[in-house]
């Protein structure tokens, strides 16, 4: 199936509300390599309770889609996907625990032609559920 553009461009992504803790916060700091060195005070700050601050690229893995792309309704051959880049605009940051919500939109979508691919452009907005303040655009 062909990547269809009017129906990928309009595609529906509901909203992920996204709640989080503390744990969630330090696992996420210890997952990217913080915390090796146990007396490192500039690292503790991000994978020890007290006083714990979230990385600013935290919302990167918060609030989600998933693997819609996935889906063979997109028309999208998942066998031959790549995540070709990313990048984090960031708005405010993040709190070492609390519930977000992620609206992601496909914003651009370049068919290079038959049999060689196409770059598929999506943004997520991350915002704080409790005050709508946007924290993170993806």
């Amino acid at each position: 199936m062909a990547i269809d553009y009017d129906k990928l461009m309009a595609w529906p992504f509901e909203d992920v509300r996204h709640r989080y803790t503390q744990r969630d916060t330090m696992l996420y700091a210890l997952g990217i390599g913080l915390g090796a060195d146990p007396v490192d005070e500039t690292e503790l700050r991000f994978v020890y309770e007290k006083n714990l601050l979230a990385l600013p690229t935290l919302p990167v893995v918060l609030g989600g889609p998933g693997m819609w792309i996935r889906n063979p309704a997109t028309g999208v051959d998942a066998v031959r996907l790549v995540h070709g880049e990313q990048s984090v605009v960031l708005h405010a940051a993040p709190a070492p625990e609390g519930e977000v919500i992620g609206r992601t939109r496909i914003t651009g979508i370049v068919d290079k032609g038959a049999d060689k691919g196409a770059l598929i452009y999506t943004e997520r907005d991350v915002t704080d559920a409790a005050t709508g303040k946007l924290i993170a655009t993806l």
